[in-house]
C-alpha cells in the first residue's frame, strides 16, 4: 500500500527532468540516468553507487536524495530514508514528495509526532494530493486531535469522493470524536441519562442483553419520561423473548404519548403474532389518523386485513405502503401473496418478479459493500493506535 505511490512522485518525473539539463552537465546527469535505471530494476547496490557518483559532482542536486530516499523506503531503511529526505528539502523545500515521505518514514518507525510537521508541509505544496490529505489526516488521528483530522479527511473525500480508505478513516475519527464527547458527558454529569443509555448500548454490542437491560432499567428509575429509553427497553425484552414485559413498556410510551407510532406499530405487531388481528389493525389504523403516509402502518394495516381474509382492502394497503415507500421489497412479496389468494395469478407473478429482484440486487449491493470493506481494512494504515505495515 504504502508503496504503490513511489512512481508518481519520484523516478518518472525526474528521469524526465534530467533529460532537459544542458550538454555541460553530461558527467552527473549520465550517473543520474543510471541510477535511476537500476532503481527500476531492482539493483539497489548499484543505484546507490551511481547516486553517491551524481552527489560528489552535483552535490546540491534535490532529486538524487528524494529518489534515493525513495529507494531506501522501499527496502524498509527508514532511517537512511529520512536522512535523505531532509536533505532533498533543505535544498529545495518546495519538493512536496520529499515532506511526504519523510512523514510517511517517521510513521513506519512510530514517530507519529515528528511525522506531523513534513506531512502538514506536504499537504501546503500539495493540496490536491489525495495521499498527504488522508496520511496527515490518520496522523491527526493518531495523536488524539480527532477534529484537526476530520477536516482533512473531509477535504480528502472531496478530492475523491467515496474513496473506501477515506471514508473508512473518517469513520474511525468521528467514531473517536463521538467518543470524546462522551467522555465529556461523564465528566459534566456522571448521573445523566445520556451515561446509562451509552452503557446499555455498549452492553448490547457485547451481546450482554441482561446488562443492559438493567442499565435501561436503572434509567428510567431515575428518569421515567423517556419515551425513547422505554422503546429501547422494550426492543431488548423482544428479542430476549420476553413479549409480556415489551409490550408493558410499549404502552408506557403510549401512556405519555398517545400518538407514537412507533410504540403503536411494536404493538401491533406483538398482536398480530399472537393473532389479535383486530387489535393490531385498530392500533395501525390509530397511527395512519394521524400519519396517513406511513409505510410501516400501511403494511401493517395490509397484513391484519389480509389475516382476516379481507383481500381487496389488503391489496389496497399494500398498493399504497409500495407507494409511501417503493424500496421496501416486503411490501411487494405481500401483495403478490394478496393477489394469488384474490385469485389474479399474473398480477402475482409481477409482483413477486418485483420482489426477486429488489431482494437479489439488496444481497448483490451487500455483498459488494462487504467486498468493498473487506478490501478497504486490508488496505488501510494507521489505523487507530496501530503501527503502519505493507500491505
Amino acid at each position: 500500500m504504502w508503496f504503490r505511490f513511489l512512481g508518481r512522485y519520484g523516478l518518472p518525473a525526474l528521469t524526465a527532468a534530467v533529460g532537459l539539463l544542458s550538454a555541460q552537465e553530461t558527467d552527473w546527469t549520465q550517473h543520474m540516468q543510471q541510477a535511476s535505471t537500476a532503481q527500476k530494476r531492482g539493483d539497489y547496490v548499484e543505484a546507490a553507487r551511481e547516486y553517491t557518483s551524481v552527489l560528489k559532482l552535483k552535490p546540491d542536486f534535490a532529486p538524487a536524495y528524494l529518489n534515493w530516499g525513495l529507494m531506501q523506503f522501499e527496502q524498509h531503511q527508514y532511517g537512511g530514508a529520512v536522512a535523505h529526505f531532509r536533505t532533498a528539502v533543505r535544498l529545495d523545500s518546495q519538493l512536496g514528495a520529499a515532506w511526504l515521505f519523510e512523514g510517511l518514514s517517521l510513521c513506519q518507525i512510530g514517530d507519529y509526532a515528528s511525522a506531523l510537521q513534513p506531512l502538514e508541509k506536504a499537504r501546503e505544496l500539495m493540496p490536491n494530493d489525495l495521499q498527504a490529505a488522508r496520511y496527515l489526516g490518520e496522523v491527526y488521528r493518531t495523536l488524539g486531535r480527532y477534529q484537526a483530522s476530520a477536516e482533512v479527511l473531509e477535504r480528502a473525500n472531496k478530492l475523491k469522493p467515496n474513496d473506501p480508505e477515506t471514508l473508512y478513516s473518517l469513520a474511525q475519527t468521528y467514531l473517536q470524536l463521538a467518543r470524546e464527547q462522551q467522555q465529556k458527558i461523564l465528566e459534566v454529569d456522571p448521573g445523566n441519562y445520556r451515561v446509562y443509555e451509552m452503557l446499555a448500548q455498549l452492553y448490547e454490542q457485547q451481546n450482554d442483553l441482561p446488562a443492559a437491560v438493567s442499565e435501561y432499567e436503572e434509567m428510567l428509575r431515575l428518569y421515567p419520561g423517556r419515551s425513547d429509553g422505554h422503546i429501547m427497553l422494550g426492543n431488548l425484552f423482544e428479542r430476549m423473548g420476553q413479549s409480556d414485559k415489551a409490550a408493558t413498556e410499549y404502552q408506557t410510551v403510549i401512556t405519555l404519548n398517545p400518538d407514537s407510532a412507533e410504540a403503536l406499530l411494536r404493538l401491533a405487531s406483538l398482536d398480530l403474532k399472537e393473532h389479535r388481528t383486530d387489535a393490531a389493525l385498530t392500533k395501525a389504523r390509530r397511527v395512519l389518523d394521524v400519519n396517513s403516509h406511513s409505510a410501516l402502518a400501511r403494511k401493517m394495516a395490509g397484513q391484519c386485513l389480509l389475516a382476516n381474509g379481507q383481500l381487496r382492502e389488503a391489496i389496497e394497503q399494500f398498493q399504497l405502503a409500495i407507494q409511501a415507500n417503493p424500496s421496501d421489497a416486503s411490501n411487494h412479496f405481500l401483495m403478490a401473496k394478496a393477489l394469488r389468494q384474490a385469485g389474479d395469478s399474473a398480477k402475482a407473478e409481477g409482483e413477486m418478479s418485483t420482489f426477486e429482484t429488489m431482494t437479489r440486487q439488496s444481497e448483490e449491493a451487500t455483498t459488494a459493500r462487504a467486498r468493498r470493506l473487506q478490501n478497504a481494512l486490508a488496505k488501510t494504515h494507521l489505523a487507530a493506535g496501530e503501527t503502519p505495515t505493507r500491505q
